[in-house]
């Protein structure tokens, strides 16, 4: 009867090392089927911030020069960037060239800072003139797209003086020659030719009325004044 009991207990024991086995050993945890690793998932990151709007600023907006007549005035303006175009940066700058031309290449010496140096051509006529100039950062040479932000305008009026009369006919090149424009409305006669009843072929002198009077004066040679008349 012992002997039986202790097979009894034997094979209880053997069942329970069993089950134990099939449960992993009684130790650590429960793998996936087996025994791989799960799949690491990547953390996902918040999407980049949009880049910063690009702004621009010009100083001075505007300017007004003075130049006397075969010489130039000299001017210049500078545009601040705030922010940082994408891509090429070429600086372009529009100028007429009939008034104003561009006076050597941008200054793009300063990091977001650009200077225009600007003067007014020596061959223009003496009168004031009033233009643009417009600046702008492009993606190339050809200024075929613009940077958004970048387009400034710059306002001048550039009075040009006549020069002085330094000799005979004005100057070397006798350009004595005024550019005027005059109100035909704004004058009175002052001289009436009258035939002088001479037969053709003669002499030919005429007689000239100035204020009642009158002046005999030949067809040719002749300058008349107001209230006076000469013969040259």
């Amino acid at each position: 009867m012992r002997q039986f009991a202790r097979q009894a207990s034997r094979f209880v024991s053997a069942i329970a090392l069993a089950g134990l086995a099939a449960c992993g050993g009684g130790g650590g945890g429960s793998d996936p089927v087996g025994g791989a690793p799960g799949p690491v998932v990547p953390p996902v990151l918040p999407p980049a911030p949009p880049p910063a709007a690009v702004s621009s600023t010009i100083s001075p907006p505007s300017a007004s020069v003075q130049a006397v007549e075969g010489g130039s005035a000299e001017f210049a303006f500078t545009v601040v960037v705030t922010g940082t175009p994408s891509g090429t940066v070429v600086p372009a700058v529009s100028v007429d060239g009939i008034v104003v031309a561009v006076e050597g290449p941008v200054d793009a010496s300063v990091a977001n800072q650009y200077t225009v140096h600007l003067k007014t051509l020596p061959t223009v006529a003496p009168a004031t003139y009033v233009g643009e100039v417009i600046f702008r950062l492009c993606t190339d040479a050809t200024c075929s797209s613009v940077h958004a932000g970048t387009q400034q305008a710059f306002a001048y009026t550039a009075s040009v003086k006549l020069g002085d009369w330094t000799t005979f006919q004005r100057d070397a090149a006798h350009s004595g020659f005024v550019n005027v424009t005059l109100d035909s409305f704004a004058f009175r006669q002052d001289l009436v030719m009258v035939a002088s009843g001479r037969r053709p072929g003669a002499d030919r002198r005429h007689q000239c009325r100035i204020d009642g009077r009158r002046l005999r004066v030949r067809d040719q040679g002749c300058l008349f004044r107001p209230g006076r008349g000469v013969c040259a």
